[in-house]
């Protein structure tokens, strides 16, 4: 049989080739000062600390970090990964920790790559990077929280430099703009010598005509090199340059080109990368890529009518974040202004206005503070005419308080996906007729074998509860809360306001049948949630 790569047997066969133990290989530890080297300074909350420290010539092969969680939520968009080469004045790489391995959202499912990994509660980066004289390695926690982080890195010492290799980079960027009919918008742009090796992003959108990225992936992507014309890739489509085709579908993880998060609901997000290690795409003078929409159903006179009333009404707005990959011929990068922590974990950068339909008017009463729930708006969900939630709520002083009972006999919780399993979500957000604020969500969680009841933000700002109460019931389960109305985005002294709930639930009615049903919207259409009911309190 014919060998198609003359190189491959010697490729294979170096991997048994023996070497001198210890002249080559090295690691380096940081983060975790909790036995063998309490010296190691811990990622507490903002703590910059240095995980490597290494004299060159050598290649950095390993790069493992603990990922970081709070109250079981991802907050690795807060922490910094910071490279830097030979004493450069700025950063080779300075990404976001989340962002670099192709999960901005935390959501992203496990996978492996050539070179990323999403590993069991941590991150794994194989990207080679050789380095002439110094490496430093750097993670800089940039949040209010302290974090038990434990990193190492592992390098192969070089016999000398070598001229002809490049300094690995990476750079991070999240911005939105409004996506029309004729938009045409730059994305990266770097300026040397050297080559692409790949890219990762995140885009994200609450726009209603946008749902499951409707549009949104039409773009092409053109990259230029050197010379402005022509381009020496033209992607017809977003997703096909990342190796998919017809939108982005289902999550998938390849060696080099993967879709780890997918979220067709509002806000609409996908996590994509792709590495080009076989196919490079070098360049002598500059890298420039953009995303040009206007060549695309620029014939279909409806679809641009409609465009154009969107954004004349402020809205088809996106947010993308995205992450490139490159090596080039010196270290440093200008990375430009960082954006502030407090909006790098936004799930939505720039919330488009809702456009909101007529909705039903429904009354609650206002009651004074310290009352009970002896009266308010009755609230009754049901399944084929049977009842699967009866409740109560009501203004109580500043605050929006519900008295619920779910029947749900399995009461199957998913606590990864909490819409997917027995829960109730609360729908809070201010607005009148026309246009509306984004929503602010909020999740009850009964009690299971696997953890305590929980009540849980989902969507917009993180909601504090003032108090709130669950417990099992016969039949089901029952939850008292008492949210303030400012965290829900609302003015506390506003006479109306929008609001919807929807109870998950195993059906009573049709055995083992999961249901998900809203009282006055749509649960498949997040957009409608907070356009059907609108409370005028009294």
């Amino acid at each position: 049989m014919n060998n198609t790569n003359p190189n491959a047997h010697n490729e294979d066969i170096h991997l048994a080739r023996l070497r001198p133990s210890g002249s080559s290989f090295g690691s380096t530890n940081g983060g975790w000062c909790y036995d063998a080297y309490p010296n190691l300074k811990p990622l507490d909350a903002g703590a910059r600390i240095c995980i490597a420290d290494i004299e060159g010539p050598a290649v950095i092969t390993h790069i493992h970090s603990t990922r970081q969680f709070s109250k079981n939520e991802s907050c690795d968009r807060g922490v910094l990964l910071e490279i830097e080469f030979d004493d450069a004045s700025q950063p080779s790489v300075r990404v976001p920790l989340a962002d670099f391995f192709a999960d901005g959202t935390g959501q992203s499912m496990e996978f492996t790559s050539l070179y990323i990994e999403k590993a069991p509660k941590s991150y794994n980066l194989f990207i080679p990077m050789p380095f002439a004289r110094r490496a430093r390695v750097w993670l800089h926690n940039q949040t209010p929280k302290n974090f038990s982080n434990y990193s190492f890195v592992e390098y192969q010492r070089l016999p000398a430099w070598d001229p002809s290799l490049g300094y690995f980079h990476a750079t991070w960027k999240r911005f939105s703009f409004p996506l029309h009919g004729t938009t045409d918008q730059p994305f990266f742009h770097v300026e040397g010598r050297g080559h692409l090796l790949g890219t990762s992003w995140t885009v994200t959108t609450d726009e209603p005509f946008f749902n499951n990225m409707h549009w949104v992936m039409e773009g092409n992507v053109e990259m230029r090199v050197d010379t402005q014309e022509p381009a020496v890739a033209d992607y017809l489509g977003s997703e096909d340059s990342f190796g998919f085709s017809w939108g982005f579908q289902n999550t998938f993880a390849g060696l080099r080109n993967g879709l780890t998060y997918i979220s067709g609901k509002a806000p609409a997000q996908v996590t994509a990368y792709r590495f080009r290690d076989r196919n490079v795409i070098p360049f002598q003078r500059f890298l420039d890529v953009r995303i040009d929409w206007s060549t695309d159903w620029c014939n279909n006179e409806k679809f641009q009518k409609k465009m154009k009333a969107i954004h004349e009404q402020g809205g088809g707005l996106v947010d993308y974040a995205t992450t490139w990959y490159w090596y080039q011929d010196r270290p440093g990068f200008d990375h430009g202004p960082l954006m502030p922590y407090e909006q790098r974990i936004r799930r939505v950068l720039a919330p488009n206005p809702y456009h909101l339909p007529t909705p039903t008017v429904v009354t609650m009463p206002r009651l004074p503070a310290g009352s009970q729930l002896d009266s308010g708006l009755d609230l009754r969900i049901e399944d084929s005419g049977t009842p699967i939630l009866v409740g109560r709520a009501a203004v109580v002083g500043e605050n929006l308080a519900l008295d619920l009972t779910v029947s749900d006999a399995t009461m199957r919780v998913d606590r990864d996906s909490p819409w997917l399993g027995a829960s109730v979500e609360i729908f809070a957000g201010s607005g009148g007729l026309g246009l509306g604020a984004e929503p602010n969500q909020l999740i009850l969680i009964p009690a299971d074998a696997q953890g305590p009841a929980e009540v849980r933000p989902c969507t917009g700002s993180p909601v504090p509860v003032s108090g709130w109460w669950i417990e099992t019931v016969p039949g089901g389960w029952r939850a008292r809360v008492q949210v303030p109305l400012s965290a829900m985005g609302i003015d506390a002294a506003a006479a109306l306001f929008r609001f919807d709930i929807i109870c998950n639930a195993t059906s009573p009615v049709a055995g083992e049948k999961f249901v998900r049903v809203a009282r006055w919207g749509s649960p498949s259409n997040y957009s409608d949630i907070l356009g059907l009911a609108l409370v005028v309190l009294h």
